[in-house]
């Protein structure tokens, strides 16, 4: 199991960091909901991996960006919903 969740790991890695490189290339933006939903995936996606493989102050974070991303999500959906 602990390969399978390194996997999930780095996917997750991946979605967290793909949408914050188009956002630096100006390719998205950070307030639609693709980019919060592709970094709530990925925040989850490592979630996993750390409970094979817990260290608390990586586990304190990803929780924390959970929030956030919610939060983003949330957002960006009530500003798509008024337009």
């Amino acid at each position: 199991m602990a390969k399978f969740s390194n996997i999930i790991g780095f996917l997750g890695d991946f979605f967290i960091l793909l949408p914050f490189f188009l956002l630096l290339c100006k390719k998205m933006k950070a307030t639609t909901i693709a980019y919060s939903l592709l970094n709530l995936i990925g925040i989850l996606m490592l979630l996993f991996s750390l409970y094979f493989a817990f260290n608390l102050s990586a586990a304190i974070i990803q929780i924390s960006w959970v929030f956030i991303s919610l939060y983003g999500l949330i957002r960006a959906i009530k500003e798509k919903a008024s337009t």
